[in-house]
């Protein structure tokens, strides 16, 4: 398919575009742009819809209607909800789920083995 544009009574021929109804991106391979000729190879038909994400609810917490991060809470009130005395606490943060660390008395995120860097390095050089 091919894109014009008209001017002062003129068509001036500009690109082939994409044969995807509605897709005015340039033209690539066998009549698709770069995008749906990528589609087209992988699920063998060019036409095919990729299907919507499913529907996310909003935070469990009343009035708020913020992306879920963890356990159905937003990332502001995940921080407030968890309690960080729990022995099954878990430090949430922007990356991922973080365990403490596994000595009694620190509350600092754990980084190997279930130490934090601290509590792993005297690990690993055997100090107390």
């Amino acid at each position: 398919m091919m894109a014009y544009i008209c001017d002062k009574k003129e068509v001036l021929l500009i690109m082939k575009i994409c044969q995807i109804v509605g897709c005015m991106n340039k033209h690539a391979a066998k009549g698709y742009c770069h995008k749906h000729y990528k589609r087209f190879i992988r699920e063998k038909n060019g036409l095919a819809i990729r299907k919507k994400a499913s529907l996310q609810l909003p935070c469990r917490i009343e009035g708020c209607n913020k992306k879920p991060f963890s356990l159905g809470y937003c990332l502001s009130h995940a921080k407030k909800i968890i309690d960080p005395t729990d022995p099954f606490y878990y430090r949430i943060d922007q990356r991922n789920l973080f365990k403490i660390c596994s000595v009694d008395s620190c509350k600092r995120p754990s980084d190997a083995n279930g130490y934090c860097k601290k509590h792993y390095s005297q690990y690993m050089h055997k100090q107390p």
